[in-house]
């Protein structure tokens, strides 16, 4: 991950829309910002 983001914050985020696989949320995130 390459974002200034912390990972507990991605996690919470991540839980938080109900993405049931962490790594390719981050992915798609990175893809969509």
């Amino acid at each position: 991950m390459k974002s200034d983001i912390p990972t507990g914050t991605r996690q919470a985020i991540a839980k938080q829309s109900g993405a049931k696989d962490f790594y390719s949320w981050c992915e798609w995130i990175e893809q969509t910002l």
